[in-house]
């Protein structure tokens, strides 16, 4: 099947299969070719779901490939990049409308206005411990350190223990890093006023930096295009293969990237870390007459502030992670089991009239 198919998709399926083998049940003739086209892959697939099934599954193989190779070769018209400090960004290509909302009783069909990219992990010790370092991070800690206690996380492993205003200050941090250009920053008052807390800028969602993903940025990304309960469908015994929940995960969190994909590509999604967004907490109640809502949820007031906290935790069981599971909380919040990845706008989406009862 290796060798007839070549759609990204069905070959990564057949990985996934694969990966369950050992090298010892694989001929050699048929190792050595499967070898090859796994190495041919991870150099050259513009696809981020066969780039990292692939890598996955050399890993299981024993033949991993050092993450710092295949960030040196990235195709062109890749739906995939890396940045400067190592995290992998895929690129989202959304329909016209998402269900978002936690439970089936409160989903809505809600509209994402722009082509997003989305980080392929959660941030890692390795992202963060430059950030961390840095002397107004410091500083900020250490004017409350009770309230702000953040422990760096070694390695390749999820960065816990981060509330919404820390996730923030990174974007920020890595906007300036990479030195794009202050128009394009999303955040105000980052570095600002003691006591009051970023905020996003009101039109963030069309700018170009760093980000959190937005709560239907997230639920799309996390389902990876399917309506099930999880992206791997109704049965949550398969989640040992993709996301990290009780009892597999027995009880801490693990590196990033140890389980298989989601079909966009995105790992951990439903597991290891609940993730900050940048939705303010909001009860999504369907006004008259309109058929789904924009993404984009203002806070009504700084002082009320919550924070959509999205996806599953190495705590939870699965049936406790699907795809719509979130809370919400302060932005000073944070525990073991709070982490974030990133987002990026790349493309601002020509709206139509969404208030119509035709629609």
């Amino acid at each position: 099947m290796l060798k007839t198919e070549s759609d990204s998709e069905s070959l990564s399926v057949i990985l996934s299969i694969l990966a369950n083998y050992r090298t010892s049940e694989i001929s050699e003739s048929d190792l050595r070719y499967v070898n090859l086209r796994l190495r041919d892959w991870s150099n050259s697939s513009k696809d981020a779901i066969l780039l990292n099934m692939t890598n996955y599954c050399l890993a299981k193989l024993g033949e991993a490939l050092p993450i710092e190779s295949v960030a040196q070769n990235v195709p062109p018209g890749a739906n995939w990049s890396f940045n400067s400090v190592g995290m992998q960004f895929v690129n989202i290509q959304v329909p016209e409308k998402v269900l978002v909302g936690k439970g089936e009783s409160q989903l809505i069909w809600t509209r994402i206005g722009r082509r997003y990219s989305i980080s392929s992990t959660e941030v890692t010790g390795d992202q963060f411990a430059e950030f961390y370092l840095d002397l107004r991070f410091q500083s900020w800690i250490a004017e409350n350190r009770q309230r702000r206690w953040c422990q760096l996380v070694e390695g390749n492993k999820p960065q816990h223990a981060v509330s919404w205003i820390v996730a923030v200050k990174y974007c920020q941090w890595l906007n300036e890093r990479e030195k794009i250009p202050e128009r394009e920053w999303c955040y105000d008052n980052v570095w600002g006023e003691k006591d009051t807390n970023p905020v996003p800028k009101p039109d963030h969602l069309k700018l170009k930096g760093y980000r959190l993903p937005t709560e239907a940025e997230w639920a799309f990304a996390c389902s990876g295009g399917s309506e099930d309960l999880w992206h791997y469908g109704n049965n949550e015994t398969h989640s040992k293969y993709y996301e990290w929940n009780e009892p597999h995960a027995a009880n801490k969190s693990r590196e990033v990237a140890t389980l298989r994909p989601n079909p966009f590509g995105l790992f951990d999604m439903s597991g290891n870390l609940a993730e900050w967004t940048d939705s303010s907490f909001q009860q999504t109640l369907r006004p008259l007459f309109q058929s789904f809502l924009e993404d984009s949820r203002e806070p009504t007031s700084e002082r009320t502030m919550f924070y959509v906290l999205a996806g599953g935790r190495f705590k939870q069981s699965a049936l406790s992670s699907v795809t719509s599971a979130s809370t919400a909380n302060a932005p000073e919040y944070s525990s073991i089991t709070t982490g974030f990845r990133l987002a990026r706008t790349i493309e601002v989406l020509e709206q139509s009239p969404i208030n119509s009862a035709e629609k």
